[in-house]
């Protein structure tokens, strides 16, 4: 009996898991987990996770690295119009890989480096933009080629710590395989999406063929993004955006992609595919995000999301604190999506650290003020972690100090003195309202003793007789009363 309860347990357990996941992603295309792929499908404008497979798996990204180099070439060169002239750096390019076929001494302009880097995948054309915008960061342009290189890869670095990407790290601007350049497919939709918040790169990772003349050339890229050419029919999707492709055998076909549709803008990133599936996969998962998914408003930022007691506050601070999310809060979900999402609250443990002996109370490490960031939100669908936003606190906080026992003690014992000092005049009061009562009754008593004994002296008086009582008008009653005097 005990072995068939548990395989009915176990069976349960699935079914609901199964069960859940056909709710959350209802209309969601299915991808097999097995196939080592990586997907994230991000909301723009509410940063939210619409859609994941390993999205948080460490990958290899192949030359969707570009997107950064991309980047820091636009936040660094002040003018994309400026020329440079191609020189030894061209040496420091991989064999084999994606070219834009530039040449040693060829002038051309940063703005057009970045269609180079962009379209064709140029590894040449990543090489010659890091080796320049090296030297732009580190503000010497007579730095070698080399140097100015490492200048560029540890700026990359340093932006991925800027942009909390915690589980990418590069070693080159290009993506030419290393096994410490690696990243996620959440990292990447991440990065991606704060990148296009620059026009000139959305401009450039929309284009489906660019022509540039040089000194030494005349270039025409084409974009190895089949979503965004309509002659590639298969893969072709009408409101797609861009963004980039990439291939190493190592991390196998990858893709960072979006779309724009009735003002909602998705970008998504696939990494580990196959060559025959990856546009096809891309398309799928943006008809259902632009088509199958709905708005769903979770917390206000006037309104508290969490309130914890605190054990070792000061006696004159507040016992709790209270947390907020310092924003409206909104998610993308599957359009059959009915329930509440869960919020989870990771403190910061410079102030706050949870109570093991008491649940749901923590313990102050440090004198917290109104609105300080003190931890992390997590919004969760299911087991999905869709959004992470700063946690802040509501109220002051303050640690109990050496003087707070004194004041604590003062104050009980204030208090304690107070509520003797009121049942005292209490029960004082209570006995004399007693005593004024008894008087009262007393009085009474006596009063009525005094009158029987009157009444009966009265009654017993000689010379009197008894008269009978005849009811008269008040006239007669006088009239008799003078007769008899």
């Amino acid at each position: 009996m005990k072995i068939k309860n548990k395989i009915a347990a176990v069976l349960l357990s699935l079914f609901l898991i199964f069960n859940f996941s056909d709710v959350v992603y209802a209309n969601a295309p299915n991808f097999d987990e097995s196939r080592n792929i990586g997907i994230a499908v991000v909301e723009k404008e509410t940063k939210s996770l619409l859609y994941g497979v390993n999205e948080n798996k460490k990958l290899y990204p192949a030359s969707t690295t570009k997107v950064m180099t991309a980047l820091l070439t636009l936040e660094n060169v002040k003018n994309l119009e400026n020329t440079l002239k191609v020189s030894k750096e061209l040496s420091m390019t991989p064999a084999y890989s994606s070219l834009a076929y530039l040449k040693k001494n060829e002038k051309i302009s940063y703005n057009d480096l970045l269609y180079a880097l962009m379209l064709p995948s140029g590894n040449d054309a990543a090489i010659v933009l890091a080796v320049n915008v090296g030297r732009v960061i580190a503000d010497d342009p007579t730095l070698s080629y080399k140097d100015s290189y490492k200048v560029f890869i540890n700026e990359m670095n340093k932006k991925c710590k800027e942009l909390n990407l915690n589980h990418t790290h590069f070693v080159n601007p290009h993506g030419f395989h290393d096994k410490n350049h690696y990243t996620t497919a959440l990292d990447l939709t991440n990065l991606t999406i704060y990148a296009s918040e620059n026009d000139t790169f959305k401009k450039v990772v929309k284009t489906g063929k660019y022509k540039c003349v040089t000194n030494k050339n005349t270039h025409i890229w084409y974009n190895s993004n089949y979503l965004i050419r309509s002659s590639f029919k298969d893969a072709f999707y009408p409101y797609a955006t861009g963004v980039k492709t990439g291939y190493t055998e190592s991390a196998g076909r990858c893709l960072v992609f979006s779309s724009r549709k009735d003002g909602t803008e998705f970008y998504g990133a696939f990494l580990h595919d196959s060559a025959s599936k990856i546009f096809k996969d891309a398309r799928s998962i943006l008809k259902y995000a632009d088509n199958e998914s709905k708005k769903l408003d979770v917390i206000s930022a006037r309104k508290s999301a969490f309130k914890y007691k605190l054990v070792n506050s000061s006696f004159l601070s507040a016992d709790k604190i209270a947390i907020k999310t310092g924003e409206d809060v909104s998610i993308y979900v599957d359009k059959n999506y009915e329930d509440e999402p869960e919020l989870e609250f990771i403190p910061n443990s410079e102030f706050l650290v949870a109570s093991e002996e008491k649940e749901n109370r923590y313990i102050l490490n440090k004198n917290i003020e109104k609105d300080f960031n003190i931890g992390k939100i997590r919004v969760k669908v299911g087991d999905k972690t869709v959004k992470t936003l700063n946690a802040y606190a509501k109220n002051n906080a303050s640690i109990a100090g050496k003087y707070d026992i004194y004041i604590q003690n003062i104050a009980l014992i204030t208090f304690f003195s107070c509520l003797i000092i009121l049942t005292l005049i209490t029960i004082y009061n209570y006995r004399q309202r007693k005593k004024g009562r008894r008087r009262k009754i007393k009085l009474k008593r006596s009063q009525a003793h005094r009158y029987k004994k009157n009444k009966a002296n009265v009654s017993n008086a000689p010379g009197k007789r008894k008269v009978r009582k005849i009811k008269r008008s008040p006239k007669k009653i006088k009239i008799k009363r003078g007769r008899r005097r």
